[in-house]
């Protein structure tokens, strides 16, 4: 495992934090309670860190349209609009290599996915969000 220097041994493992150990490794972000509070305003049907083949846990699981919805942070994910890849840290590359296993697991499932950087989110929600608008319907 590698230790990057905001993990810390908190007692029961290495975490970023408190809140991340006590929930199991993964507390929800800023940008994911965004998503989920526009969600929940739309009345949509979803499935939050549903347990897909106890492999992966993505963001937001539409049962209903057999779709996904992975809401990428921009440092921890990359985002390619804001990072140059020479620029990418450690982290930052082992994170998109998870991704790139995951969006693979998917696509072999037949699971539509997307990908929503946080920018996005905070910066308009309703544009970022209009794939899930478009198969809600």
């Amino acid at each position: 495992m590698i230790i990057y220097p905001y993990h810390k041994n908190w007692g029961r493992g290495i975490f970023c934090s408190v809140n991340c150990q006590m929930y199991g490794g993964h507390c929800d972000t800023d940008i994911e309670r965004i998503v989920k509070k526009y969600l929940d305003d739309k009345n949509i049907k979803y499935e939050y860190q549903y347990h897909l083949d106890s492999k992966y846990y993505p963001d937001f699981y539409f049962p209903d349209k057999n779709m996904i919805i992975e809401v990428q942070g921009d440092y921890w994910h990359g985002n390619p609009e804001i990072y140059k890849t020479e620029d990418l840290n450690e982290h930052q590359i082992d994170h998109m290599a998870r991704d790139r296993r995951k969006f693979g697991y998917y696509k072999h499932k037949q699971i539509k996915y997307y990908e929503i950087w946080g920018k996005d989110i905070k910066e308009n929600i309703d544009n970022a969000m209009s794939v899930v608008q478009e198969f809600a319907q």
